[in-house]
């Protein structure tokens, strides 16, 4: 199950840091 989460963490960080990015820059 611990591992469900970290995976899920892990793919909305890849989903909102390049947003992130995109309105800093």
């Amino acid at each position: 199950m611990v591992l469900f989460v970290l995976l899920g963490g892990y793919s909305i960080l890849i989903g909102v840091i390049p947003k992130v990015t995109a309105n800093t820059l």
